[in-house]
């Protein structure tokens, strides 16, 4: 104990270290980057690959299944979720618990799939760990100029911005070009050529070629051969081949060809003019308000050299929520500042007040410059760590500076009292930060987006404990030794003596009511939890997992059947506008920002949508949700359309299918049946809407066989394929840049040959110098095809999604809905299929999986640092018992502001428990104090209540103090952190009524067992 001897009779030493923290903490809030959420990592590993224009049914049969099998069972592998698309598969890999690191886990899943003998046709091979992104801005470029105009111009934003300082910029809008080089089938017979043999004289011409490397004496040379630029006058003239006559067979005798653009390509449209979008992302480690800075110095120079037809709008600025969020908190915390400092100076000498509360900002600068070394951001999470942080800081240095004033005024100078304060204090507050963090610091292992999401509240909160150590037990004594003791002012003499009368006349009997009616007490505080509990049980109080917090946006996804003209899709997105036009003519209010329209979205021709973004709520009347409904009502659907899918865009989540029914099984029809008819049951649900499923319907299929005459040919199935997909879609050539964009040059069959089916299947096939017409050799037929297959582990599933309305029931409340009146009958009718709640509903059971375990941790550790402190193994049950019933005030607090429980309650809930265990320790060790002294049990325990009566109010004022704003904030950017605020300001203030009345009660009752016990085994002992 002598280092707290050396600082507080130190006579700078305390002034110093003050001045050294602030200063580094200063400089730690200028390294640290604001952003909205926490940068956490994912777990995972994914790994894709291509084959261009094959089905997804094949790419999940030949691709996806053997790197499924090769990948399924490892022991780093905790799941494996593919989806085949056409030409493409994606599998995102899980990691277990036994994967050494994220790392070494790769490398193994990397060594397994390469180990895998896929098709030769199989390309574009990549495995990568995916990482967090979040946007700081989307840019509009959008006029009515030619597409090549504007994809130019977007590709030179990207370049600037990217050398301004961003370090990933995504595009959307360009259309896709390709320079095609059609041939005819007439052409091929007559010259004998292939589609095949054309585009590699084309790529041999276009392709530049290693030509060896030259070693000198003095130089090395790497030689490449020079290839031409592109030109039409170039191609027409490129020589395919050489005639038998010896004269040159030139491309332009041959082949038509034109720049043209993909009719499929994905086409954005602002204000009813051509548009490209571009996303610009902050990666981790960045900080979101720099690179909005950046993002307007470099549009005040850009802006002005655009031509007078091309405009720029930005729009869906994320930056700005982020700004908004920190003042928001600030604002909030201001004020908890302010009224914590009106409940010190009030309950305690101004002197004495005012050091106390210096030990706020100092804890609080000596966080930052944590934060600032170990990487952690300001961000939404860690500044309402530092809210919660603030009563358990101010506790800490209550408990020592009220205890050096009651030795001052005992007569010993205020050095003796400061320091004898330090000394008596540090092992009851030493313990009771160590259980306040034993409660926050096992949080981080709660797995899941909520886990690690508010991550950064146990960090804060554990390093501002530590930090508040530091201060109290370094610098505050030094500071209080300086501080000698004065009469205190009439005013201050008269709200003390205010305090003492309500403390005796009032407080007193009834604490030694509650020590004389036990019984009677622990009934109505247990009356009082079951009456929560069932509020909970009744859904008078709801569940909702993840709190419902909007976003300033909403969104329409919709998809036709296959073979619609595009005109009817483009019609119908044409009336949505107009719908949503309309609905907000009808609400009064200007709600619409931007409305982008993306057609040919995925460029497929029957998928478009709409982005919206809107005003802020506290600009309208209306909710998300509520214009979704009304333009949904609004809305009549063609009889083409596959489904429909209304977004009310949320900020934590998706934007719909809030509840995801996952259907697993082994044959593909059986689960799109059950699919469909789960979908027609959602639909009918109250509260649910826009009902959708993982497995839509793509395009028309033709599926063939080999004719008997074919096999014995010798003639194999993938050389038919190969020939149907050249046919169909042409043969890549080589690949040129023009301008700031690279262009294809593909040769294929003019679009009146490729585009007609009967004339494909006409054509003749080569062998051996021998022309057989195709229909000789393969049998074909049509089949709707599937545009997408899932998979889980190896198994085929289905997730069947639909929009809640969380107006009408909360998610727990549908699942158990669902679980009661939906699911039992599709288990009847497909006895052969699992089905199960997924989505939220599987992170719900994972989540309270994770709490639980972490929930047995915590009262381990507290009740062995409790064990530890009391020397004894009785006494921490009288704390921890008190634990469960602090769970009441919590229920009824979000029962009066009408909040439903989250996730994030659930999280408050264990602060709450840290909170209680630190009032409690030091009451106790009072308690413990007095019984040494000699004073009888019932005094000693009332004693104790009664002088730990301030500090107790004292912390329970400030912490609600600190959180009571977020109560009453309607801004949505509060709602996410409400949960939190609520569990801690009403658990806590009945928490208070636990640790000043229930726990001395418990405490009496263990030490009358005790004592009763110890008297039966002097009676029953031989000695006895």
């Amino acid at each position: 104990m002598g280092w707290i001897e050396t600082f507080a009779k130190h006579r700078i030493a305390a002034n110093g270290a003050m001045i050294v923290i602030i200063a580094s903490g200063i400089w730690g809030l200028n390294q640290v980057n604001n952003q909205f959420f926490p940068d956490f990592g994912f777990d995972r590993v994914s790994v894709s690959a291509t084959w261009g224009g094959v089905s997804a049914e094949d790419m999940y049969r030949t691709v996806a299944i053997p790197l499924q099998q090769a990948l399924v069972g490892l022991p780093e592998i905790d799941s494996v979720s593919t989806s085949a698309n056409s030409g493409r598969v994606g599998l995102w890999i899980s990691l277990s618990d036994r994967a050494e690191s994220l790392s070494s886990a790769r490398d193994i899943i990397e060594t397994a799939v390469n180990a895998v003998d896929l098709p030769e046709p199989v390309d574009d091979l990549r495995i990568s760990s995916p990482q967090r992104r979040e946007n700081v801005a989307d840019l509009l470029i959008y006029g009515e100029v030619p597409a090549d105009e504007l994809a130019d111009l977007a590709y030179k934003m990207e370049s600037q911005l990217l050398q301004a300082g961003f370090a990933q910029i995504n595009l959307q809008g360009i259309p896709r070009q390709q320079v095609q080089i059609a041939v005819s089938t007439e052409r091929l017979l007559d010259t004998g050529l292939t589609l095949a043999q054309i585009a590699s004289a084309i790529g041999a011409e276009y392709t530049a070629q290693p030509a060896g490397t030259s070693t000198g004496d003095a130089l090395t040379l790497q030689l490449l051969s020079q290839t031409p630029n592109i030109d039409f006058a170039s191609l027409y003239d490129l020589i395919v081949t050489t005639l038998d006559d010896g004269s040159a067979l030139r491309l332009g005798d041959i082949a038509q060809i034109e720049r043209v653009i993909n009719r499929n390509s994905n086409a954005l449209y602002f204000e009813g003019t051509p548009a490209v979008r571009l996303s610009l992302m902050r990666t981790p480690g960045e900080d979101t308000l720099d690179n909005a800075e950046t993002m307007q110095t470099w549009l005040s120079t850009f802006t002005p050299t655009l031509p007078a037809s091309v405009q720029i709008h930005v729009y869906n600025e994320t930056w700005q929520i982020v700004a908004a969020q920190l003042r928001l908190l600030l604002k909030n915390g201001a004020l908890g500042m302010g009224l914590v400092l009106v409940m010190l100076f009030f309950f305690l000498n101004s002197r004495l007040a005012f050091w106390v509360a210096m030990g706020i900002p100092i804890s609080f600068f000596a966080t930052f410059l944590f934060m600032a070394q170990a990487g952690v951001s300001m961000n939404t999470i860690s500044l309402f760590g530092f809210m919660i942080a603030l009563g358990i800081i101010v506790d800490d240095a209550i408990v020592v500076g009220e205890q050096a004033r009651a030795y001052q005024q005992q007569g010993m100078s205020a050095s003796a009292a400061s320091l004898q304060a330090a000394k008596k204090m540090w092992p009851p507050v030493l313990a009771s930060s160590l259980t306040t963090m034993a409660a926050f610091l096992p949080l981080m292992l709660i797995s899941g987006p909520i886990g690690q999401l508010a991550r950064d509240i146990p960090i804060i909160v554990s390093v501002a404990i530590v930090a508040s150590l530091v201060e109290c037990f370094l610098i505050l004594p030094g500071h209080l030794s300086h501080s000698h003791h004065k009469k205190d002012r009439p005013m201050r003499q008269k709200l003390d003596a205010a305090f003492n009368r309500v403390r005796d006349n009032w407080f007193r009997p009834i604490v030694r009511w509650s020590l004389t009616h036990r019984p009677i007490l622990m009934a109505l505080i247990l009356a009082n939890l079951i009456l929560a509990i069932g509020m909970v049980s009744s859904k008078m109080v709801p569940f909702q997992f993840q709190p419902s917090v909007e976003s300033p946006s909403l969104s329409v996804s919709v998809t036709f059947a296959e073979g619609v003209l595009p005109s009817k899709v483009d019609a119908f997105i044409d009336q949505l506008t107009q719908t949503l036009q309309a609905v907000e003519d009808k609400t009064g209010y200007d709600f619409i920002k931007t409305a982008l329209v993306i057609r040919n979205q995925g460029d497929q021709a029957n998928r478009a949508r709409i982005d919206v973004e809107l005003i802020s709520d506290q600009d309208r009347p209306y909710t998300n949700q509520e214009l979704v409904n009304q333009w949904r009502a609004a809305t009549t659907l063609p009889s083409e359309i596959d489904n429909i899918s209304f977004g009310r865009g949320n900020r934590w989540g998706g934007e719909s299918g809030d509840i995801v029914i996952a259907l697993t099984g082994e044959n593909i029809d059986t689960l799109k049946s059950a699919a469909l008819a789960l979908q027609g049951q959602l639909s009918g649900v109250p509260g649910l809407s826009d009902a959708i499923d993982s497995l839509p319907y793509g395009d028309e299929q033709l599926q063939f066989e080999l004719t008997p005459l074919a096999r014995d040919l010798g003639i194999s199935e993938a050389s038919i394929a190969g020939f149907l997909r050249q046919a169909i879609e042409g043969v890549s050539a080589a690949d040129q840049v023009a301008g700031l964009q690279t262009l294809n040059l593909r040769v294929l069959l003019p679009e009146r040959q490729r585009s007609d089916i009967l004339a494909i299947l006409s054509l003749p096939f080569a062998l051996n110098g021998e022309l057989i017409p195709l229909d000789d050799l393969m049998i074909s037929r049509y089949q709707r095809g599937l545009d997408g297959i899932r998979a889980q582990d190896g198994e085929i599933s289905v997730n069947v999604s639909a929009t809640l309305d969380s107006g009408v029931m909360t998610s727990d409340g549908m699942y158990s809905l669902l679980d009661d009146t939906v699911l039992p009958g599709v288990r009847a009718d497909y006895g052969t299929l699992e089905v199960s709640l997924s989505g939220d509903a599987r992170g719900q059971r994972e989540f309270f999986a994770d709490a639980t375990l972490v929930l047995i941790g915590v009262l381990a550790l507290i009740y062995g640092i409790l064990a530890w402190v009391f020397e004894s193994w009785v006494w921490p049950l009288a704390i921890l018992v008190a634990i469960p019933f602090g769970l009441t005030g919590a229920i009824y607090g979000h029962w009066l502001i009408d909040l439903p429980l989250s996730s994030l309650s659930v999280l408050g809930l264990f602060g709450l428990s840290g909170i209680v265990i630190n009032d409690s320790i030091v009451l106790i060790s009072v308690y413990r104090d007095l019984r040494e002294d000699g004073m009888p049990l019932a005094e000693a325990l009332e004693e104790a209540v009664a002088s730990r009566l301030r500090p107790v109010l004292l912390t329970t004022l400030t912490t609600v103090g600190g959180l009571t704003p977020f109560l009453f904030e309607t801004s949505l950017d509060a709602q996410f952190l409400k949960p939190i605020a609520a569990g801690l300001v009403f658990g806590l203030l009945f928490a208070t009524v636990l640790i000043l009345l229930f726990v001395p009660a418990m405490l009496l009752t263990l030490e009358q067992v005790i004592e009763r016990v110890n008297r039966l085994k002097r009676r029953w002992s031989p000695a006895g």
